[in-house]
């Protein structure tokens, strides 16, 4: 894909205002929330373009950080919302064009994000966003402009944590129905990766669907069995079923306390989850976990630390990064699940959906206006 940026740009049309949903204080979001018709849009600047918003996929992370976050993290009011595909309109041209994993042209079908470590008063959901180039690239072919509206963030993470893996390698995949699961989970079986063995855990209710896309090998319902007491019996130290890494999706401080005995003592344990954390109390949801991970990371064995390699993971977006996701979009490596597609009037219901946990797949938000009345699909 090329990164050059020669074209000359088109002048900004007259987008001096849009509807965008907004927060103007910390707190939970179904309560702050609102639609807000005449938004300023930012002025264009080198390095950004100038988008026409058609699809964002909601995240986790957009209402937590909306939840805990004090202001002199996260600017308010801000417009919500992280992952987006649109078309561009305007753009300047960059100071280092290396920095841009595509060509830009009026018109083009881009997805990006704006990154939650560059967090602003910007964000997804609204009609029009200026956007910084290097947060997006240009979308595949074979992904439709809908779908790509949810991928930045989770496909990149997905990468991000299959590239810890190697040919041949046993993983425990925590989490198999996350929207980073599901994508995780066919790419450690695609020709990049190719672990041999995929042990995911996942509750009973979902497990038709797991098996329809036949990517484990084998899957344990955390809901109605002892997870660790299992793997510790199947896959012990003693026995060549050991996993050499441990892919963590939801942030499960029971089994990363109990990990060494099941993955391997050169095995790597991987986390990106923090799925226990509740809207409310977020904060004191998430106790669990930060204790399990301080115990087992700074403390001597005796007082109950683990001699496994720990790592916190997180998706970067350079260039590089950018080619490579698109790469394994255009080879199939990864086949994005949609769980429901919302209105964009409809914003604080998908919202209220998401935090209510009960999803398989990416909730979108059909900016056009495409989608009417109850999700679908």
């Amino acid at each position: 894909m090329s990164n050059a940026t020669t074209s000359a740009p088109p002048t900004a049309p007259e987008k001096t205002t849009t509807k965008a949903w907004r927060i103007h204080r910390k707190g939970p979001v179904l309560d702050n929330i609102r639609l807000e018709e005449e938004v300023p849009v930012p002025p264009l600047k080198p390095g950004h373009a100038l988008v026409e918003i058609h699809s964002v996929g909601l995240n986790p992370s957009d209402w937590k950080i909306a939840e805990v976050m004090p202001s002199f993290w996260q600017p308010l009011p801000r417009t919500m919302g992280s992952d987006f595909a649109g078309r561009i309109l305007a753009w300047e041209a960059p100071a280092d064009s290396s920095k841009i994993s595509f060509e830009p042209a009026e018109g083009l079908e881009v997805f990006g994000l704006f990154p939650i470590r560059e967090i602003s008063s910007n964000g997804s959901l609204s009609h029009y966003a200026v956007a910084n180039m290097a947060r997006m690239t240009a979308k595949p072919s074979n992904v439709p402009l809908a779908t790509s509206g949810g991928l930045s963030i989770t496909a990149m993470t997905a990468l991000k944590l299959a590239l810890h893996v190697k040919k041949g390698q046993t993983v425990l995949l925590l989490g198999s129905t996350t929207t980073v699961g599901l994508l995780l989970a066919d790419l450690l079986k695609s020709p990049l990766i190719e672990a041999s063995y995929v042990c995911g855990t996942a509750s009973s209710s979902k497990m038709t669907f797991l098996e329809q896309r036949d990517k484990l090998d084998e899957t344990i319902d955390y809901r109605e069995q002892d997870v660790e007491t299992i793997l510790a019996e199947k896959h012990s130290l003693s026995s060549e079923a050991a996993f050499d890494v441990i892919l963590d999706c939801v942030g499960s401080p029971r089994t990363l306390e109990r990990c060494e005995t099941f993955l391997k003592p050169a095995g790597s344990y991987v986390n990106v989850g923090a799925s226990d954390g509740v809207s409310g109390r977020f904060i004191s949801s998430m106790l669990p976990l930060v204790k399990a991970v301080l115990k087992t990371t700074l403390l001597p064995r005796w007082l109950g630390g683990i001699s496994r390699k720990y790592i916190n993971e997180a998706p970067t977006y350079e260039a590089s990064d950018w080619r490579q996701l698109c790469e394994a979009l255009e080879n199939g490596y990864m086949r994005p699940v949609v769980d429901s597609t919302y209105a964009f009037d409809d914003v604080k219901a998908a919202y209220e959906k998401l935090i209510g946990g009960r999803v398989l797949g990416k909730i979108l938000i059909d900016v056009k206006g495409a989608a009417r009345g109850s999700p679908s699909s």
